[in-house]
Order: C-alpha cells, then structure tokens, then sequence
C-alpha cells in the first residue's frame, strides 16, 4: 500500500499537471507555430538547479505559463528554464526551434525522459562553428515523429537581456524564411557599405571632414548592427566568441563619438554656438576614454578589478546614450534657431536614430513586447537617419560653396573695381608702362649696353641711341589723349629696334594700306608689339609684325598681326598691357570700339574697330545762302 500510495500520486500529480499545461499541436497546415504562448517558464534566481530536478514531480508546479507569444523577461541575471510540449501530426520531419536570437549566451536543450536527458548547446559563448545548423539565430534541430508527443526543457543564462523568440518550422519553410531574412539583411547592410565607401572617396577628393566623420560614424553604427544581429560573429570572427560577445559597446561608443563629431562640424558649432561648442568638446572627452575602456576591457588588457560588472556597464551604456542625446538635440535646437540650412535635417535624422535605438532599449529591458517593429526598427530608423544624415550633409557643403561662391565674387567685384580704378587714376601719363613694364625695360636695356661697350662699342652705341630716342618720344606722349598716327608707328619702330639690339635677333614692323594722319591714343601699338615679343618669340631669331588698315562706310579697322608662336600665348584677354589699351580706347572713344585678340594661322592677330562719327547732313538752302554770302560752300 505504501508503495502504491509513493508511486500513484506523483503519477496523478503529472497528469493533472499535463492536463493543465498547454500541448503545441503540429498539423498539415501548420508550417510555423508559435510556442511562446503554450510554453512554461521557470525562474532560477539560485542558478543551480538542473535538469533531475527541474523535471521532477516537486518542480514541475513552480513553472507558470507564458501567455506572451514571445516571452520577454528583460534583463535578468537570473537563469531561466522553459518547458514546452509538442504533438506532431504531421509527416514533416525534422522540424526546426528557433530557441533565442543571437545575443544569448548560452542556451541548452534537453530532450527525454526520467534518468535518461539528451543535452544539445548552444551560445554566443560557443564557437560559431560548433553549431549544427549555420545560421545568426539559434537553432536547434527537433526529430518529432508522426503521432508522437514529445516534451522539452530549455536552460537560458544571457548578460543583457531575456527575449525568448520560441518558433517551430517545418524544415522546407524555415529555408524559405532565411533566405527573406538574407536577403532583407543584405540590401539593409550593403546600402551601408555602398554609402561609407562613397563617403570615404568624396572625404579623399574634397578634404572635408564632415565626409570622414560621416563615414566614420555609419562604419561604427554599421557594425554595431551587423553585431547586434549576430552577423559579424557568423561572418568577421566565427572563432572569436568572447570578442563577439563584448564588442557591441565598443562599436557603439566608436559611432556616438563620431556622431558628435559629425553634428559638430556640420552644424559649425564652432562658429554659431560657441558655448555648446565647448560644452560638446568636454563631452567628446568621456566619450572617447569610454570607447578606450571598453577597447581594453574586450582585448583583456585590464586587470580583473578594474573590470566592471554587466549591470554596471549597461548603467554607463544608458548614461552615455542619455548625454549623447541631450546634447545633440540641445545643438540641433539651437541651430534651428538659427535657422543653419542642415538644423531641420539633422533634427529628423537624429528622431529617427533615437526612436529606433528607444524601441529597442525598451524591448530588451522588458517594457515593450518583442514584435516586428521592437526587433526591426533600429534598422528602419537607421535607414532613414542614413538618407537624412547624407542629405543634411550636402546642404551643408550647399550652403557652405555658396557662401564661398558669394565671397568670390565679392572678392572679384572688388579687385575688377581696384583695377579699372587703377586704370582711370593713371589719367593718361602712362602710369601703367612706367610702373610695370618700363623699369624692367630700361634695367635690362642699360645692363646689355653696359656689357657691350668694351666688347661691341658701336652696338652700345646703337642700342643707347635707340633707347634714348624711344624714351623721348614716350616723355613726349605723357598726357596726350591722342597722337598722329606716324608718331605711334615711329614709337613702335623704335622699341623693335631697341629689342633687335638688345637680344641679338632681327624683329621688324610693315605697314599695309595704312597711309593716314588719323590720331590715335598714344602707346596702343606700342603696347600690342611688346605684348608680341614678350609672348611669342621665345627662342627664335626673327620677327615680323604688320599692320594694316581698313575702312567701311560705318567703321575703321586696324589689324596688327605678328608671326610669333600662338601657343605659348594664351588667350591674352586679361593682361594689364591689353587692359591699358581698353582703357586708353574707352577714353578716347568711349563705348564706339572693339577689341578682339586671337590665334590665327601663322601667328596672333589683333583687331581694333571703331565706329565712324556720322556725318552732319548741312541743308541745301542754307549753302546756298553761304554762297550768295561769298562765304563759299561749306564742307
């Protein structure tokens, strides 16, 4: 009787205990069932219990019932035991458990019965290799054959958070299931690497360091996700598993440092908030000696005191995240007072960074159910924070070129106003020859007669005859507006002979068509041909220049061409000699004039056209009186 009285009600106690608790039921149109909300949990705060006593008839009313589809304990440094059961009715086998998402350190499960317990593992804290199917989440393989009702208990322990994503796949639909998920990961990170690459290039190309920060920043923020969602550790380092388990602080600490230093420099905090600029610089500071910490404490290079515990770290991370928005939204803030053309951008980048980074805070912690848009929307608010960061960023650079652009001109309307105020003053004495080009002229003509009066005395002599008659003429011109036409040629002559002399060489000037006693603004030839000899005679022994004329009913047109080498002349419409003669031309005959300097074949032309004055139209009867007058008829 003792016996049977042991061995009856513990068998009693289980089957009512099975009654009550919820029996998962696979069948044909089942591809997918969520166990979350059938299963039982079990809180080890002790962390000592195992699996003997855990199914044991005293434990098995301490387990509760989930009642969440995805049960979601926050952080918890306690050990958690789940117990589920399943009944297949199905021919599909085997099928696939999704027990945890990839941040878990460790995870067993453990199949069988009484004495008699299978025990697989699982975890972050494992080699990645050590898993019997390859994938970020973890898995376990379930045999369920048909007809058959099987339980299980699962053993979890993580340092970070207790979300428990308990799903049944049939094998051929969890296929399909990851390679959506691959898919979904790889445009969402490749997007991510496309842009820091392109960032990187632009950084290299313009030296801006906003580039480089911005690249900085998605590279830190990148791999903080790509090793958040267990990636990193199936793909960079698989054999790493401390290293994966440690590194997320690390790479988050790398992105807000570089976050701050992006706002800073794009916002030009410097500048437009000096204060904030110094206040963001001392928080610069904790950042980075936090990002070194973390460093040291994940490559072991702490000694075992300095080494903070999971909770406390997790303090320092939400510490860290609460200054680091504080003082982005305080400078974003303020530059919208301002009305800086990123502020608006940033702002929207930076709600879109923070609420996907709150959703799942909260999440891990706890405070809000595990569902698509807690698990998934640091991704969407990344997404959006990226296009945003990157568009905030080329209105800066925008604003930044306009305003360079707009100084530029400021700078050019300035100078262009210096010179044609330097032109106008020099009135007509010929300041411009006298001041740049005329000292240097006379320098060089001196030293050469000075060498040649023991070696050449007659080429001296030549050469100072020259060169004084050429300066007489020009003393001569000084406030002339205008001068006989045969004066500026003779100028001319002069100066090719002084050059002639000078450099050893043979330039000479032919008139063609031009026999007239026009009068012209003095020094415009003469301007015209030195320009010639000083750009396109370079290494040559010869020169020619010849001028011509022509007239039209409406203008007069000179023509100066000379056989020097175009190419190594430029376009010569900015030069001080070619702005001397726009000046002298503009006075002379105000807007009635062009000027047009160019290439042509054999050599380099210039033009000058003036307009003729119109004649005066004297009336017939009025010469006829004249003549009756004895005045004679008038011209």
């Amino acid at each position: 009787m003792r016996y049977f009285t042991q061995g009856f009600f513990p068998a009693v106690f289980l089957l009512v205990a099975g009654a009550f608790g919820a029996v998962t039921t696979l069948t044909d149109e089942t591809l997918v069932a969520r166990i979350g909300n059938q299963c039982e949990i079990l809180t080890d705060t002790t962390g000592r219990l195992n699996i003997y006593q855990v199914a044991s008839s005293a434990k098995s009313a301490d387990f509760l019932p989930s009642g969440e589809v995805v049960p979601n304990l926050g952080y918890t440094p306690s050990i958690v035991w789940v117990r589920f059961t399943v009944k297949n009715l199905t021919f599909s086998n085997p099928w696939i458990l999704k027990a945890a998402f990839s941040r878990m350190d460790n995870v067993e499960i453990y199949t069988g019965d009484g004495e008699d317990w299978e025990v697989q593992e699982l975890g972050q804290s494992l080699p990645f290799y050590a898993r019997n199917i390859i994938n970020r989440n973890l898995l376990f393989q379930l045999s369920l054959p048909f007809g058959q009702e099987k339980s299980f208990y699962l053993r979890y322990h993580n340092s970070v958070g207790m979300v428990l994503p308990l799903k049944l796949y049939a094998s051929q639909q969890y296929q399909t299931h990851a390679q959506e998920e691959q898919l979904i990961f790889g445009i969402f990170f490749g997007f991510m690497l496309v842009l820091s690459l392109y960032n990187l290039i632009l950084f290299f190309k313009v030296r801006e360091w906003a580039y480089l920060y911005y690249c900085l920043y998605i590279t830190g923020y990148g791999l903080f996700q790509f090793s958040l969602y267990g990636l990193a550790y199936q793909y960079l380092w698989p054999a790493q598993s401390w290293w994966a388990n440690h590194n997320v602080p690390v790479f988050l600490a790398m992105a807000f440092l570089c976050r701050l230093l992006f706002t800073v420099s794009v916002l030009d905090s410097r500048r437009n908030a000096p204060r904030l600029h110094r206040a963001l610089k001392a928080l610069i500071v904790p950042f980075a000696l936090v990002a070194v910490y973390l460093l040291l404490v994940v490559t072991d290079k702490l000694p075992p005191g300095l080494v903070l515990g999971a909770g406390s770290v997790l303090a320092v991370a939400m510490a860290g995240f609460a200054a680091f928005t504080f003082a982005i939204f305080i400078v974003n803030f303020r530059s919208l007072g301002k009305k800086i053309p990123a502020a608006t951008t940033l702002m929207m980048a930076w709600i879109f960074m923070v609420s996907g980074l709150i959703l799942y805070a909260l999440k891990m912690l706890g405070f809000l159910p595990s569902n698509l848009l807690t698990e998934y929307g640091i991704l969407f608010g990344s997404i959006g924070e990226m296009c945003l960061l990157f568009v905030s960023l080329g209105e800066s650079i925008q604003a930044i070129k306009s305003k360079a652009r707009d100084e530029y001109w400021r700078q050019q309307a300035a100078i262009h106003a210096f010179q044609e105020e330097q032109i106008r003053s020099m009135r007509l004495e010929l300041e411009l020859l006298k001041a740049n080009i005329h000292p240097h002229f006379m320098l060089n003509s001196i030293n050469a007669a000075i060498m040649w009066i023991r070696e050449d005395p007659q080429a001296a002599e030549k050469l100072l005859h020259a060169l004084s008659m050429e300066m007489r003429q020009l003393l001569r011109f000084v406030g002339e507006k205008v001068i006989p036409f045969h004066e500026e040629i003779r100028i001319c002559r002069l100066h090719l002979e002084v050059m002639s002399l000078r450099h050893d060489k043979s330039f000479t000037l032919r008139l063609e068509a031009v026999e007239t006693d026009e009068k012209i603004p003095p020094l415009v030839f003469h301007t015209l041909v030195e320009n010639g000899l000083t750009h396109g005679y370079a290494g040559r022994e010869a020169g020619v220049f010849v001028l011509s004329r022509s007239e039209s009913a409406e203008n007069i047109q000179y023509t100066l061409f000379n056989d020097g080498r175009a190419e190594d002349k430029g376009s010569g419409s900015s030069g001080l000699g070619l702005k001397y003669v726009r000046a002298r031309l503009k006075e002379a005959y105000g807007e009635k004039w062009r000027l047009d300097s160019h290439a042509v074949e054999g050599g380099w032309s210039v033009t000058i056209e003036i307009q003729k004055e119109p004649e005066r139209k004297v009336p017939a009867d009025a010469i006829h009186r004249s003549v009756l007058a004895g005045a004679g008829p008038m011209a």
